[in-house]
């Protein structure tokens, strides 16, 4: 399905309950997998370009003033969970419906 060219609005149509964030226009399925700050975390950013926090540009909305700027180990670990790549996303932020 990835490898079609779909939106980020379609995935979630056919797969809402998918826990996957997008790094670079590549999709990551972070099903099984426990973020060591809190699960609410990977809620809070399912469907999202998670770059800018994983860089540590910005801190998640939930969470302000707490930008974490995250280790080569935790690229790695992500690397681990790719799925296939997405093209013409629209960024999802916190106050969408997804």
């Amino acid at each position: 399905m990835l490898m079609e060219g779909r939106s980020n609005e379609e995935i979630f149509a056919e797969l809402p309950r998918l826990r996957w964030v997008i790094l670079d226009s590549k999709v990551y399925d972070l099903e099984g997998f426990f973020h060591p700050g809190g699960n609410f975390i990977i809620e809070a950013v399912r469907g999202r370009e998670v770059g800018r926090f994983l860089h540590g540009a910005y801190p998640l909305e939930s969470l302000p003033n707490t930008a974490h700027k995250h280790s080569k180990r935790a690229f790695d670990i992500l690397a681990k969970s790719y799925i296939g790549k997405i093209e013409n996303a629209t960024f999802l932020g916190p106050q969408e419906e997804y």
